[in-house]
């Protein structure tokens, strides 16, 4: 816990909301300012010794607020994230449900419904209102290993199959298991380590971690519990709940701005919500009034960042906005200067680099207050004064004007062809070169020419099924996507899949020759050399937020070569939002304009102009 939060858990007013807290009462705090509110919902938890539930309005909200609490409180807070896809679809993620099951497992642990509890679990209000499994339907479907316990590996990797563990010849993702003789790897959902479960016989030896780095065991432990992957979203009325079943009786619950996350519950619900009559239809979504009241039993914390009427019993902090710190970054150090005469200023930057180059600058502009500011490490998400405590804290990003997204990376391996029989398992979606996207529904003998041959049988839309000889093996290949996402299955016979190759080859065609006239021109070309890398550009590069992910290792790597040669660049980085593509731009451009040239960013829309304008 930082300084800051050991400060106000001495403030008179959270002590008097703290007082008042109680299973069904409703206590309000009003002029709550940004990230203050997540500060005060976690210290409230603290003086009272519980959880504290706090419902987020949006998806993104909740990431900003379980940032702010992980700043103040220096522990982390537990997500329970939300299906952004209509339950019971063939498009639900795998990992969702296994973040989800991760915390009900939390709370339904002894430890997690403790007394002396003092987690913050955050959700978006769309989390709330999607079902999870039951305490009762949860144990049924978990599979506890215990070191000297009896278990047949066959039965092990049986289980795991049926619980939607992809089977593969090594682990690398959550979601997978290995077997190989008596040694069973397993990287269960929402967690962040795989383990090992050594067998001798049918008797469990021996559980350990593993580094999927080096593939290496280490660590022995007791036992663990691994739950089914299906059984976060093959529910039914019978057999769900919603995560408020699971929250101990003295949990807090906190919403800023209640009548927006009522609101939008409310429109999520008309939205989205197929409920029916038919007891064994798949549930979608909870009545919003039926997850509210579930909400009323506990205490209750609302928080409204404006003063409410007076007939609207609160309990005023009087924390305001630093609105000024959003104009520009000049009146941003003016108003921290005048705020550092009254108060303690606290500058949060995202990491160390960022933290030393602000200092460097403010030593060279403004001494007296680089002296007078006080320093912190993490991601604030909105900056906010609080004068009774005579405390102001300013986000670097406000300040700076830089915005950055949350870069989730997810690592994909790469389609390719079966070699042997051993790669493929029932159940695994292949694609087959003439027919597209189909099952592997396992090896059949059939009779063919007096001779007896094994066949691979492949079910495609329909129940269509397809019985491709063995020896054909290269006519298959495994289907790689993104895990959790299930392929449609192609229509055996029809013609979508042969017109769909023939566009691609036709396109594939003419942007091959496009880029053999293009890139003849441009090596005929002469372009500018730039010199390796310099002391700014390390400098610059260490104030990125985020590490760099292998990828982008290469592409810098590869880019910086291209810049090297006395000829044009002709390099496409291709990437899905978040992952890093403008920062290696910005790099790029960084290299340029030290060298002397100018730099264009040219974008499709205005929009992205703006966007990318207020990055650089």
């Amino acid at each position: 816990m930082n300084k800051i939060f050991e400060n106000i858990l001495q403030n008179a007013k959270l002590a008097e909301a703290a007082k008042a807290l109680a299973p069904g009462k409703q206590v309000r705090l009003a002029g709550v300012w940004g990230s203050a509110g997540p500060m005060a919902a976690a210290a409230l938890g603290k003086l009272k010794k519980a959880p504290v539930l706090f419902i987020a309005a949006h998806l993104d909200d909740a990431d900003q607020i379980a940032d702010d609490i992980e700043v103040f409180t220096s522990r982390p807070a537990q997500l329970f994230p939300a299906w952004e896809v209509d339950i019971g679809t063939d498009h639900v993620n795998d990992e969702i449900a296994g973040e989800r099951l991760r915390v009900c497992n939390y709370l339904d642990q002894p430890g997690g419904k403790s007394a002396g509890a003092a987690e913050v679990i955050v959700a978006p209000i769309m989390a709330l209102l999607q079902p999870v499994p039951t305490p009762a339907q949860l144990n049924k479907s978990k599979l506890s290993l215990v070191t000297g316990g009896e278990l047949d590996p066959v039965d092990l990797a049986g289980w795991l199959v049926d619980a939607g563990f992809e089977a593969l010849d090594q682990v690398d993702q959550a979601g997978q298991f290995a077997r190989r003789g008596g040694i069973v790897d397993i990287f269960p959902m929402g967690v962040t380590q795989a383990v090992r479960v050594e067998f001798f016989g049918d008797n469990i030896d021996s559980i350990r971690l593993i580094d999927l780095d080096t593939q290496r065991s280490s660590g022995e432990i007791d036992g663990f519990d691994i739950t089914s992957i299906v059984a976060g979203h093959s529910l039914d009325k019978a057999s769900s709940t919603n995560l408020l079943g699971y929250l101990p009786k003295n949990t807090i619950i906190c919403m800023a701005d209640p009548a927006e996350v009522a609101e939008l519950a409310h429109e999520l619900y008309d939205r989205m919500s197929q409920i029916t009559s038919d007891d064994n239809a798949p549930i979608q979504l909870y009545e919003p009034e039926e997850i509210f009241a579930a909400a009323g039993k506990f205490a209750q914390l609302e928080i409204y960042q404006f003063s409410l009427k007076e007939d609207e019993k609160s309990i005023p902090l009087g924390i305001r906005s630093l609105e000024r710190l959003a104009i520009n970054t000049r009146e941003a150090l003016k108003e921290l200067e005048d705020l550092s005469a009254a108060a303690d200023v606290w500058v949060f930057c995202e990491n160390l680099a960022e933290q030393k180059r602000f200092r460097q600058l403010l030593g060279k502009s403004n001494p007296l207050l680089a002296k007078s500011l006080k320093f912190g490490i993490g991601h604030v998400n909105s900056s906010f004064y609080w004068p009774d405590e005579k405390l102001a804290v300013a986000a670097h990003h406000e300040v700076f004007r830089r915005y950055a997204k949350v870069r989730r990376v997810r690592r994909i391996r790469s389609g390719r062809p079966i070699d042997t029989l051993l790669d493929l398992q029932a159940g695994d979606y292949v694609v087959h070169v003439a027919h597209g996207i189909a099952r592997f529904d396992g090896l059949s003998s059939m009779e063919r020419d007096g001779k007896e041959e094994e066949y691979l049988s492949l079910r495609f839309a329909g129940n269509a099924i397809l019985h491709v000889p063995a020896a054909r093996i290269d006519l298959v290949q495994k289907y790689i996507g993104a895990r959790g996402k299930r392929p449609s299955l192609s229509t055996l016979g029809g013609t979508s899949w042969t017109n769909q190759k023939k566009k691609v080859e036709l396109a594939v065609k003419d942007m091959a020759a496009e880029m053999i006239r293009v890139q003849a021109m441009r090596q005929a070309m002469k372009g500018m050399s730039f010199p390796a890398e310099t002391e700014w550009q390390r400098q610059f590069a260490d104030e990125f937020i985020y590490s760099e992910t292998p990828d982008q290792i290469a592409a810098i790597q590869q880019v910086d070569e291209d810049m090297k040669l006395a000829r044009p660049m002709d390099r496409l980085l291709c990437g899905d939002v978040g992952y890093g593509k403008t920062e290696l731009a910005m790099r790029a451009a960084f290299k340029v304009a030290e060298a002397g040239k100018q730099v264009a960013v040219l974008v499709p829309t205005t929009v992205l102009a703006a966007q990318h304008f207020q990055t650089f």
